[in-house]
């Protein structure tokens, strides 16, 4: 028998559910979505552009979160700490942190 991968939920309340995927899991389920093969020319080109508009229209506002939480932690940790915390190598840390 196949089983198909659900997304990972919890706390139900009524019909909703919380979707325990991380960011970066719900982006690339969208991207997979839109990448679908099994779409025509016009539905797969108008999700893609969805999803890129998506992103371009919040990521002034992330850089700029991320700089000012990165420019936080650096107040009690190492630069290396906080790229192990985030998962970004010790020079971008220090990139970001001086705002380049």
């Amino acid at each position: 028998m196949e089983t198909t991968q659900q997304p990972e939920t919890g706390d139900e309340t009524g019909d909703e559910a919380v979707d325990r995927r991380s960011p970066a899991q719900l982006f690339e389920a969208a991207a997979e979505l839109a990448l679908d093969p099994e779409l025509s020319p016009v539905e797969r080109a108008a999700m893609i552009t969805a999803l890129l508009k998506a992103v371009d229209d919040r990521q002034k506002e992330l850089t700029e979160t991320r700089r000012t939480d990165v420019r936080e932690l650096r107040k009690t940790m190492t630069l290396a700490k906080v790229g192990e915390s985030i998962g970004l190598s010790v020079p971008r840390v220090d990139q970001i942190a001086k705002g380049k």
